[in-house]
């Protein structure tokens, strides 16, 4: 269970994402190109909180539906099994909401040059780049990030 501290942080989350979704739609902030820009950026911060809290209070609604349950003779069974998969999941999210609140490093969204050289060991230490070259490229791609190369020496191995 979430302490009461961070229940009321996340209700102020929650007023606010849906504060700023409201803001969105009116035509003077969409006509404000730099407004639109900030409010959706910080509504962008948000989103993933609020979506947590959302699953997070759907999760205690259904507990609470599956505890009601255990009091049904028919259903016991069923009902315990589903409360104990709910306390599981809760566990998750509460987990994954802590984790999410945990304040941002404001270099963040800045951008990274990255430099890498084969440097000693010929061949292999061509093959070696390449392969860290894709793998952080993969790895950029995962996290939703651009990746471009600036520039490159090929060589006939990569």
């Amino acid at each position: 269970m979430l302490s009461p501290e961070l229940e009321e942080r996340l209700k102020a989350i929650e007023q606010r994402y849906l504060e700023l979704q409201y803001q969105l739609s009116s035509p003077e902030v969409v006509s404000d190109r730099e407004k639109l820009t900030r409010l959706g950026k910080e509504l962008k911060e948000l989103e993933e909180v609020y979506t947590a809290y959302r699953n997070y209070k759907k999760l205690l609604s259904d507990l609470e539906q599956a505890r009601e349950l255990l009091k049904s003779e028919d259903l016991r069974e069923l009902a315990r099994e589903e409360v104990e998969r709910l306390t599981e999941e809760l566990e998750k999210v509460e987990k994954n909401i802590r984790i999410l609140l945990l304040p941002k490093d404001p270099r963040d969204s800045r951008n990274v040059i990255l430099e890498i050289r084969a440097g000693v060991g010929g061949e292999e230490a061509a093959l070696f780049v390449a392969d860290l070259l894709n793998m952080y490229q993969k790895y950029a791609e995962e996290k939703g990030w651009k990746f471009s190369i600036l520039s490159t020496n090929r060589t006939g191995l990569g």
